[in-house]
């Protein structure tokens, strides 16, 4: 899309504003105004407040289009489109309890049995009834964190042990996948870039951005989605996330979101499947200014490293280019030259994104200009 100007509701300069002030003086009053009067002084004030008040008003009103609305107001501008803000997921596993030794009759385990996190900070709640059978020393049954939110995300195998629920028999309990599927409330850039995508639902042919914005809406995880279709009627949906590959939680959702009649046209056969992750590393040898700092040299590229490797892991098919690396490198405050080992230009396909594993730049020395 585009990038249009910030627009101009009001005059906002504030010497425009005076002059207008000091114009309906002399007009009302039938004098000149010079700068030294004590009438100058509360035209000055009237002034400034109107330009603060001008400038209020320009914000205000920029806050109803959708580049420049926060939070709240997306929410009204949506609206109309039938885009509401996605709230909070919880993060689901699998939980598995166990006896010390087989029973001879079956025991029944209630959905809503509780277990907390060994760290006391989250809590969860099984969502089925399962059935340990005689002779059998453990069962597993899925569970969803009680609290919403990213935050009971990516807790290790066995992390979650501590059984709150009384169970006679079971003497441990833990989780046997790694918890996820959590997710905070749908921030503002999300929710407009969705509210931007939104006529394209409206579709009925199943087309690219319809398949893309019911992909994005259904959930908040999801930063970017590549659609592509190998051959007649089949709609392959592939994933990007907030923490690169989405989780097989994810890809159900999607899945059974997308598969949905209202969704998904009669005729096309959809599959959701992980992004593919293509990971590559920086070599380069650099020569310093002789005035530069080394350290703080170092310390930059350290940054720019980290924000090269997030840009790259927002976006599906951005490509790797070597002449944007050694700009990148080249606009350090110090740097004289860059010469770059690796990569040479990598081309990431439109379902695949770049990963940056590692980086190994060597100061080799300094240059006279």
């Amino acid at each position: 899309m585009t990038k249009l100007p910030e627009p101009n509701f009001i005059e906002r300069d504030p010497d425009v504003i005076t002059k207008e002030w000091i114009a309906a003086y002399e007009e009302k009053s039938g004098k000149v105004l010079q700068p030294a009067q004590i009438e100058r002084l509360m035209v000055d004030v009237g002034a400034y407040r109107e330009t603060v008040l001008r400038m209020k008003i320009q914000e205000t009103a920029k806050q109803n289009l959708l580049s420049y609305a926060p939070l709240d107001i997306l929410e009204h501008i949506g609206e109309p489109l039938g885009v509401s803000k996605l709230l909070a997921n919880c993060s689901v596993t699998v939980l598995k309890f166990s006896v010390d030794e087989p029973l001879d009759f079956d025991f029944k385990i209630e959905a809503g049995c509780e277990v907390e996190t060994k760290d006391g900070l989250f809590i969860f709640q099984t969502t089925e009834t399962v059935t340990l059978k005689a002779g059998e020393i453990s069962v597993s049954a899925a569970a969803i964190c009680e609290t919403p939110g990213s935050a009971s995300n990516n807790y290790t195998l066995g992390s979650i042990n501590n059984l709150i629920t009384p169970l006679s028999y079971i003497s441990t309990v833990e989780n046997t996948t790694i918890t996820s599927g959590g997710a905070d409330d749908e921030k503002a850039d999300s929710l407009r870039e969705r509210i931007r995508q939104a006529p394209e639902k409206f579709s009925n042919a199943g087309s690219r951005g319809a398949y893309r914005y019911h992909a994005l809406s259904a959930h908040q995880s999801v930063i970017d989605v590549a659609i592509t279709s190998p051959s007649a009627g089949v709609v392959n949906v592939y994933l990007l996330t907030k923490d690169g590959i989405p989780s097989d939680e994810i890809l159900k959702t999607v899945q059974n979101y997308l598969s949905d009649d209202k969704t998904r046209p009669l005729t096309d056969y959809v599959q959701v499947f992980a992004s593919e992750k293509v990971e590559f590393s920086i070599k380069a040898n650099i020569l310093l200014y002789m005035d530069a700092d080394s350290q703080s040299v170092i310390k930059t590229i350290d940054s720019k490293m980290k924000e090269y490797k997030v840009s790259l892991s927002e976006k599906l098919g951005k490509n790797v280019i070597k002449t944007q690396i050694i700009s990148m490198l080249n606009s350090i405050y110090g740097v004289f030259k860059v010469e770059l080992k690796m990569p040479e230009d990598i081309d990431i396909k439109e379902q695949q994104w770049a990963d940056l594993v590692n980086y190994d730049i060597t100061i080799g020395g300094y240059a006279d200009e």
